[in-house]
């Protein structure tokens, strides 16, 4: 017989695995295999069992953690106060520009989770032909 439990410390969800813990902290909660399955974050402990988050939605966890991952790889401000002394107003404006698109992605529209967020390289490009059609459309008004 196959065993399946769910850790639960000081009230939370803190893992799960196929053999009770040993280290005496926590409750070692038994579940069915098709509740192990489950992603923890669909989970939560209301002090007696285990209740299922009926607003779970794993395309929007898939595409809040791609956009967690953006922020930390393209502009995590620990990573940034490396590099930030040589870049020039206008990048450093940029990247600031970046952090702020990804912060706000999950606000941007109902539907945000249907596509990933943009690449820093795709967002800057997006942003210089934005700035290009303005210019055009400037020129044609005679601005």
């Amino acid at each position: 017989m196959e065993n399946y439990y769910i850790y639960i410390d000081n009230g939370k969800i803190n893992g799960k695995g196929r053999a009770k813990r040993v280290d005496g902290n926590g409750i070692n909660f038994p579940v069915s295999r098709a509740v192990y399955e489950k992603d923890l974050k669909q989970l939560s402990w209301d002090g007696e069992k285990l209740v299922e988050d009926a607003d779970y939605n794993p395309q929007e966890t898939a595409m809040r953690k791609m956009r967690d991952e953006y922020l930390q790889e393209f502009v995590d401000p620990k990573q940034l106060v490396l590099v930030f002394d040589g870049l020039s107003d206008e990048e450093k404006r940029l990247y600031a520009a970046y952090r702020r698109y990804l912060l706000d992605y999950p606000e941007s529209e109902a539907t945000w989770y249907e596509k990933a967020p943009l690449t820093f390289a795709e967002w800057r490009e997006r942003q210089e032909t934005a700035e290009e059609i303005e210019q055009a459309e400037g020129g044609k008004d005679g601005k």
